[in-house]
């Protein structure tokens, strides 16, 4: 018996951690209140057999001589073992709760606790600034070509962000031929940019003072375009137009 007893509690103890509160607490009270009952049952059992013993030696026609055992007054085994019972799930009970409290200590800690934020990389403001891709090349020409437009054919002007979704819907609709000039400006001026990286990391090593060159507010486009709009002939410069503020 004391045997499945400890089965019992090393099943609570494992399964303590995968229950709720509410649960434990209702399993507990169903064994503690069956125990209750067994225990009233041996008490009961054990006054009947005093009663018992007890007509037995008041009435002599009995030939059997009197067998009642004073014993039975002290506490029964079954009494000893709901008792021993009754200990080990009030430590089984105290275990859980020390869990729990230890568990809502280590969530508290974890949620109170600041994430470590990865330090971002303070950018040096005098390294040269990297290229503009393709497309943002591509859009920030086709912002002015819009309005443009919309002034022209007397249209509504758009906000900013309708402007960005029509730039957008014109780049997809480009061929790879009309992207491709776009892309070749991309790589010219990352080459400019690799060739001052250079220049500014030998700087940075030897300690000599370095300025990057100054961006000019201008907009560039690539060849094609220059041609078709000022009639430059072939390896003409690149079309540079000033950006409106």
């Amino acid at each position: 018996m004391f045997e499945g007893l400890a089965f019992l509690q090393e099943s609570l103890t494992g399964r303590a951690n995968g229950s709720s509160k509410d649960e434990f607490k209702a399993v507990k009270d169903s064994l503690i209140a069956s125990l209750f009952e067994l225990s009233k049952a041996a008490n009961e059992a054990s006054k009947a057999a005093v009663d018992f013993f007890n007509v037995v030696d008041a009435k002599p026609q009995y030939s059997a001589p009197p067998v009642f055992d004073p014993s039975l007054l002290a506490p029964q085994p079954q009494q000893q073992m709901t008792q021993q019972m009754q200990q080990q799930m009030q430590q089984l009970q105290q275990q859980m709760q020390q869990r729990q409290q230890d568990a809502l200590v280590g969530s508290a800690g974890a949620a109170g606790a600041e994430p470590q934020q990865k330090k971002k990389k303070k950018r040096d403001p005098n390294a040269p600034k990297k290229p503009l891709t393709s497309f943002f090349l591509y859009s920030n020409f086709m912002r002015d070509v819009i309005i443009k437009e919309r002034m022209e054919n007397g249209d509504e002007s758009l906000s900013q962000p309708q402007i960005a979704q029509e730039t957008s819907k014109r780049w997809k609709a480009l061929s790879a031929e009309e992207k491709l000039g776009w892309k070749e400006l991309y790589e010219d001026q990352k080459k400019r940019y690799e060739a001052e990286m250079k220049k500014y990391n030998l700087a940075k090593a030897t300690g000599q003072p370095y300025t990057a060159p100054k961006r000019k507010n201008v907009i560039l486009a690539p060849n094609s375009i220059s041609k078709k709009r000022s009639g430059e002939p072939e390896g003409g410069k690149k079309h540079k137009k000033k950006r409106h503020e």
